[in-house]
């Protein structure tokens, strides 16, 4: 199914990636086989999808390979895009898997990879717009999907697309000391790549009403590198982008003071409003479809400015918090050009566990050890004081003896006492017989 997906994408032969300097040629397609094509890949969608019911883990890792692939393709390519089949897989990502999970094996690393190339895309020409546009594209049609999500990488994305229409020398002066236009600007080239278009050939009344609303719509399979309508689906992307934010209080400094900036510029450098007296009818209808679409989106980012400083609240009475996508599998890590600061990195925290392993190891023995240590001392300690307990009791019941002798001793020299009738007792031995 994914080969088929990638079949579905391949350019027509009629169509022209870089188209010359004269009016872009008509697309190779008809409107009916365009609709054949959008029924083939809706049934190729439906039937993808009711496969990842049963094999969740084998989907998720194929769209994971083509998530490396495409980031290996864009700098392969030098920053300068993506080939039409990598943006319908990316495309068909974006509607295969829920982009409301903050912490998920796909669609988070999917959303990350969307802002950082559409921050580092460098736009040199027409094909490169047209990429930048379809990344930027299908970035809008996730955060619609995902409740609402904010990523001010679309919005930059989207300002940077109607930039194109100045050169660059207009939007900063001198380079490197700041800009006019209070967003970051991407690597671009110094001409303006959608300031100038030939006027399409002229259409019937049936044909243009047919097609009128989808002019300005970035169409995957049908849209060309045509300058004015790369312009038109830029400020198709601001206005959905303006409706999907209009309820933030931040909306007047997201969009009002970056569009009053570009609009400020725009009428003095850009013909489309800044006619002068010898331009023709032909010269005004030609800028037309963009005077509409830029007049349409300016009163509406108006609107909503009023509204929303109208509804603000203070800052005290919000108790959410804001919840920023994370990326904790890191699946875009793996470029060539960081394979070997990779592997260093691996030995290093190899080299580091083993150390703590064997700070560990050593740690242990020297507990064991000690412990023994304790042990034998404890027991040389017991078996010493028992001893001296034991020498201590039999000095006491020798001295208790020698003192019991002695006083045995004493009172056999003591003086005799007298009898009762006062005559001394006779000496011992019989001295009163030899008197």
């Amino acid at each position: 199914m994914l080969a088929d997906i990638e079949a579905l994408a391949v350019r027509p032969e009629g169509e022209d990636a870089t188209p010359a300097a004269g009016p872009p040629a008509p697309p190779a397609s008809s409107s009916s086989a365009s609709a054949v094509r959008g029924r083939t890949y809706a049934g190729l969608l439906s039937r993808l999808h009711q496969h990842a019911r049963g094999h969740l883990c084998e989907v998720a890792n194929a769209f994971r390979a083509i998530l490396i692939e495409a980031e290996r393709a864009f700098f392969r390519k030098r920053r300068l895009g993506l080939s039409r089949p990598l943006l319908l897989c990316l495309f068909t990502i974006a509607k295969l898997f829920p982009m409301t999970d903050y912490r998920h094996a796909v669609g988070t690393p999917f959303l990350i990879f969307l802002s950082s190339a559409l921050m580092q895309m460098r736009l040199e020409n027409l094909e490169g717009v047209h990429s930048y546009v379809g990344l930027n594209a299908i970035l809008i049609e996730s955060l619609r999907d995902g409740n609402g999500k904010f990523a001010a990488e679309a919005v930059v994305a989207a300002f940077n697309l109607l930039a194109l229409q100045l050169p660059r020398r207009v939007l900063e002066p001198t380079k490197h000391q700041g800009l006019k236009l209070p967003i970051l600007l991407v690597e671009r080239g110094e001409d303006a790549l959608l300031g100038d278009f030939h006027p399409q050939t002229p259409k019937s009344k049936d044909e243009s009403a047919e097609n009128g609303e989808l002019r300005n719509r970035w169409r995957m399979l049908e849209t060309h590198h045509d300058a004015e309508n790369l312009v038109l689906c830029a400020y198709h992307q601001l206005d959905v982008l303006v409706d999907l934010y209009r309820g933030m209080a931040a909306f007047p400094a997201i969009f009002d003071a970056p569009f009053k900036a570009l609009e400020d510029l725009l009428r003095q450098h850009h013909p489309a409003f800044n006619p002068t007296s010898s331009s023709s009818s032909l010269e005004d209808e030609k800028w037309e479809a963009i005077r509409r679409a830029h007049a349409a989106i300016s009163a509406k980012i108006k609107e909503y400015c009023v509204n929303a400083e109208a509804h603000r609240t203070p800052l005290a009475l919000r108790t959410f918090r804001v919840r920023p996508i994370r990326q904790f599998e890191p699946l875009l890590a793996e470029r060539e050009e960081n394979a070997v600061k990779s592997e260093i990195r691996e030995i290093k925290h190899e080299i580091r566990e083993d150390k703590k392993r064997v700070i560990r190891h050593l740690t242990a023995e020297a507990t064991v050890e000690r412990r023994a240590r304790e042990k034998e001392h404890e027991i040389a300690e017991t078996q010493r004081e028992r001893r001296y307990n034991q020498v201590m009791g039999q000095l006491q019941a020798q001295q208790h003896i020698m003192k019991t002798v002695d006083a045995i001793m004493a009172r056999g020299k003591a003086r005799p006492k007298k009898g009762i009738s006062g005559a001394p007792n006779p000496p011992a031995g019989g001295e009163g017989d030899g008197a």
